[in-house]
């Protein structure tokens, strides 16, 4: 455990240093949240596009 927490830590990190050259950083979390709501209506049995979502 100790170990997946120190790679997300890593990981976490690698992003932080490479947002800033994202012009428009809210079109990352939207994303995220898009690709949460794609995963939590597939679990209900909804399935969707990506096209759907956007």
């Amino acid at each position: 455990m100790y170990e997946q927490l120190g790679n997300a830590k890593a990981t976490i990190g690698c992003l932080q240093g490479r947002s800033i050259v994202i012009p428009n950083q809210g079109i990352l979390i939207n994303s995220i949240s898009l690709q949460e709501d794609k995963a939590s209506s597939a679990i209900e049995n909804i399935f969707t596009t990506d096209d759907e979502l956007y």
